[in-house]
């Protein structure tokens, strides 16, 4: 044997000198000729990195089938340290291992020069990763060295169970001994099973770990769920941040869930300064506090420009559904304050996962949102009902599109339902008037443009080709028209067809929701028909 090859994704080419049988089996004709099966006996040596002296000697036995690969015996001696590893690889129906590995100061970046370092030690590993089931199971871990120059521990033996269909908080099956795992300065402490669980951290460098991670993160979790559940936290997390893509300056979870008969404890998690773009939480905070039978669950949040709170207080039964009320409901902003009018009952059934919150109303002076119908969810049926009065969309500038501010009062309602084998039915209609549409400038040293609208109507209704979008929009400034779109969403790729109209409408309206448009302007008249799909619409017409 005399080969070079190139690992994959990888810069270091791989030679391969030694001597090789291998063997191939393949059905026979009447079984249609596939592959069957194959068998690799290598005793050789490897060259494997540009480094010099990186050679040493490798012998591979391994057999196996489409479904089943036998690692007999894989040993490698070298510069770059010894690897003995055996064991079984199941490819069918998902992944299964069985895997025994001993590292004896083994160096990695002699096959990836990202990853230096040296590492010994022993593992033992078990494991089925499927749709249904996902098992892993880690025995007599210990491995020891350094990484990056940053030292690497790792002992103590983990069995973990997760099924698709489990209930609950914790995994179906859980248990660690004695687990540690340290990278850095950061360590993780684990002990128990799924019916009484120990967690440790002391993370004061989470940047080690991954270089989009930054703050630190201490603390004490244990969970108990036999013969009930009990959990006990003191979790601290500072300064962190994911990407660039939200923030959090602190955030806190202390106390005990309130699962006792007769003892009332107190467990609080809140948060400072949550950032994510341009938009925010100040402060917030949930608060559950009470027994088993008789708690109360508090929810309260702030930025610069709204505060709100809602209470939920009720208990548990001896069927552990849930019984209680929606209270103090309360949303307070620069230009309108909402109030809980009256309380909400609300009942959750344990067997069948049912939610039953009964109709209430939140207002001020001058608008209101109320849930005209109970709202159901269960299993198999949920409906949704609300109507809207002068409510202002200013108030909910949070979900907007960047670079998109709408002001104006919302009037109409909306329903929703939907029964097990049954097709979802949509009824929608919503006006708003005599509002503003702003749009952030493409420099922000420059001034952003508003434009003013008389009407904008929608409405969304199912029917029996699908569902039904109808957009009007009516304003001297930046034109008037409709869109009548009918939708197939239970179709592949979603077909559509319909017509659109619209005469003197500004291109800028519709910058904030094109990607990577820096201007867009002029205006444009337009009527035609909509076909296609809604991944791939097809408009055609005159302009």
């Amino acid at each position: 044997v005399n080969l070079t090859g190139r690992l994959a994704n990888q810069n270091e080419s791989v030679h391969l000198t030694g001597q090789s049988t291998i063997a191939l089996l393949f059905h026979d004709a009447k079984a249609g000729g596939g592959f069957k099966s194959f068998a690799v006996n290598y005793d050789g040596d490897l060259n494997a990195s540009a480094i010099q002296g990186s050679q040493g000697s490798l012998k591979l036995k391994v057999s196996g089938t489409p479904e089943l690969i036998k690692i007999s015996d894989l040993r490698h001696n070298g510069v770059a340290g010894q690897i003995v590893a055996d064991g079984l690889l199941h490819l069918n129906n998902g992944m299964g291992w069985n895997l025994n590995a001993s590292l004896i100061r083994f160096k990695p970046h002699y096959f990836v020069s990202s990853v230096r370092g040296e590492l010994s030690g022993n593992i033992r590993t078990q494991g089925i990763w499927s749709e249904k089931q996902k098992r892993i199971n880690i025995e007599r871990l210990n491995l020891a060295g350094m990484l990056n120059n940053k030292p690497v521990r790792g002992t103590g033996n983990l069995a973990m169970v997760i099924d698709s269909n489990q209930k609950g908080f914790l995994p179906q099956q859980f248990e660690a001994n004695n687990l540690y795992l340290s990278y850095a300065k950061n360590q993780l402490q684990a002990t128990g099973n799924a019916q009484n669980l120990r967690i440790k951290v002391n993370a004061p460098a989470l940047y080690e770990i991954y270089s989009g991670l930054r703050g630190r993160a201490y603390g004490y979790l244990n969970v108990q769920s036999q013969p009930r559940l009990k959990a006990t936290a003191n979790l601290a997390v500072d300064q962190f941040s994911f990407n660039n893509i939200f923030s959090v300056r602190k955030l806190r979870i202390q106390g005990e869930l309130p699962t006792s008969e007769n003892t009332a404890t107190l467990m609080t998690a809140s948060l400072e300064h949550l950032r994510s773009g341009n938009r925010g939480i100040e402060q917030g905070q949930i608060a559950l506090a009470g027994t088993r039978q008789a708690h109360v669950l508090k929810l309260e949040a702030e930025n610069k420009l709204s505060k709100f709170y809602v209470q939920l207080a009720g208990g548990l039964n001896a069927q552990n559904d849930w019984i209680g009320q929606i209270q103090k409901g309360d949303f307070d902003s620069l230009r309108t304050h909402l109030a809980q009018r009256q309380n909400a009952a609300v009942i959750y059934q344990h067997k069948n996962s049912g939610l039953y919150v009964c109709a209430h109303c939140w207002m001020s002076y001058q608008s209101q949102f109320c849930f005209d119908q109970p709202i159901r969810v269960s299993n198999t049926k949920a409906n949704a009902s609300f109507v809207t009065q002068n409510l202002d969309l200013n108030d909910f500038a949070a979900f907007m599109p960047e670079g998109l501010a709408i002001t104006g009062k919302v009037n109409g309602h909306a329903k929703a339902a939907w029964a097990k084998g049954q097709k979802p039915k949509i009824d929608a209609h919503l006006i708003t008037r005599n509002g503003v549409i702003g749009i952030a400038a493409d420099d922000p040293q420059d001034i952003g443009s508003t434009l003013r609208y008389e009407q904008v109507a929608l409405v969304a209704k199912s029917i029996a080709d699908g569902l039904q979008l109808r957009m009007d929009v009516k304003t001297p400034e930046i034109g008037a028209g409709y869109a009548n779109v009918v939708i197939d969403p239970y179709s592949k790729n979603m077909p559509m067809r319909g017509e659109i109209a619209f005469d003197q409408v500004q291109l800028k309206v519709f910058k904030p929701f094109i990607a990577d448009v820096r201007s867009m302007a002029g205006t444009l008249s337009f009527a035609g028909k909509v076909n296609g799909t809604l991944t791939s619409p097809l408009v055609t017409g005159e302009m």
